[in-house]
C-alpha cells in the first residue's frame, strides 16, 4: 500500500469544525489497482495534547514559583532574622539587659529567631531537591558513607556512637543527595538515642526483588509504629522541641531524595526498641555490573 495523509478541518452537520486525519492509499488486490480512503476524527487527540501542553505550562509556572520562594526564603526572610539576632547580641551587653527578666526575654527572642533561620534553611534545602537537581552519575556508596562519617565526626565522638557499615553497592544516583540521605538517617539515629546508652547504628545492604535494600538500624528510643507514615511529613514531630532540636524536616528530605531516585523508604520501630529505616532503590538501570544474586 502506498499512500499519504494530512490533517485538515472537517465540518459536522451541526456546523462545528473539528480536526481530522484524511488519508488516501493506493492499493493492489486480486481485482486490480484501487484506492482506500480513511477519515479519522482527531478531536480527542487534540484535546489530550492541549491538556498535556497546559499541564507543562502549569508545571513550569510551579517551578518558577518555587524558585521565587527559594529567593525569598534565602534573602528577603532570612535577612531580617539575622538583623534581629545582631541587635539582640548588641543589647546583651547593655545595661537594659542586666535585669534577670530582660535577660530571659532577650534569650527567648534569640532562640526563636535562630529556630526560624534554621527552619528557612531547611525549607530552602527541601526546595533545592527538585529545582537544582543534577544529572545522575555512578556513585560508590562506600565512599558516600565514609564522607558522611567525616562530616558527623564530632557528633559521633560526643555521643560515643558506634556506626557499623557493611559493603555497599555502586549505584547511578545524584552524589550530593546520597550524602544528604545517609547523613540525615545516621544523624537521626544519633539524635534519638537512649539516655546514657551509646548509639549503635548498623548500615547494611542486600539485593531483593529487583531492589537494593539499604537498612539503617539503631538501638534508640524508637516510637509507636502507628506514627510510621507521619514522621516522613514536613514539620511533623513526635517529641517536644525542648527535648530534641531540629525543624522536623530531615526525614521529609530523605523521602523526597529516595522518590527522586524512583525508590521508596519505610520504617519499622517499637518504643524503646530502636528503629530501622529501610531504603529501596531499583536495581533496573541503577547497577553498573551484572545483577547480584537475589
Amino acid at each position: 500500500i502506498i499512500g499519504f495523509g494530512r490533517v485538515v478541518n472537517g465540518l459536522r452537520k451541526d456546523g462545528t469544525v473539528f480536526p481530522l486525519d484524511l488519508g488516501i492509499s493506493e492499493m493492489y488486490t486480486s481485482a486490480g489497482k484501487g484506492f482506500l480512503g480513511t477519515v479519522r476524527d482527531l478531536t480527542e487527540q487534540k484535546i489530550l495534547e492541549e491538556k498535556v501542553k497546559t499541564s507543562l505550562i502549569e508545571l513550569e509556572r510551579s517551578n518558577d514559583a518555587l524558585q521565587d520562594f527559594t529567593h525569598i526564603a534565602s534573602h528577603d526572610l532570612r535577612g531580617p532574622l539575622r538583623k534581629i539576632l545582631s541587635f539582640v547580641d548588641m543589647l546583651e551587653g547593655c545595661s537594659v539587659c542586666e535585669h534577670t527578666r530582660n535577660v530571659d526575654f532577650f534569650g527567648r527572642i534569640q532562640n526563636a529567631a535562630t529556630r526560624m533561620d534554621q527552619l528557612l534553611e531547611d525549607l530552602l534545602e527541601f526546595s533545592r531537591l527538585t529545582t537544582q537537581s543534577k544529572p545522575f552519575q555512578w556513585v560508590d556508596l562506600n565512599e558516600t558513607a565514609r564522607e558522611v562519617l567525616d562530616i558527623l565526626e564530632r557528633e559521633i565522638f560526643t555521643s560515643k556512637a558506634v556506626v557499623n557499615i557493611e559493603k555497599l553497592p555502586e549505584i547511578e544516583a545524584e552524589q550530593f543527595q546520597m550524602i544528604q540521605l545517609f547523613q540525615n538517617l545516621i544523624q537521626n539515629s544519633i539524635k534519638y538515642s537512649k539516655k546514657d546508652v551509646p548509639p549503635e547504628i548498623n548500615v547494611s545492604c542486600q539485593s531483593k526483588k529487583g531492589n537494593w535494600v539499604i537498612q539503617f538500624a539503631d538501638n534508640g528510643i524508637g516510637f509507636d509504629p502507628k506514627y510510621a507514615d507521619r514522621i516522613f511529613k514536613p514539620f511533623e514531630r513526635l517529641h517536644g522541641r525542648s527535648a530534641y532540636s531540629g525543624s522536623g524536616i530531615g526525614l521529609a528530605i530523605c523521602k523526597k531524595i529516595v522518590s527522586h531516585h524512583k525508590g521508596h523508604i519505610t520504617v519499622e520501630s517499637e518504643v524503646n526498641k530502636g528503629s530501622k529505616f529501610i531504603v529501596h532503590l531499583p536495581l533496573k538501570n541503577l547497577q553498573k555490573a551484572a545483577e547480584p544474586d537475589r
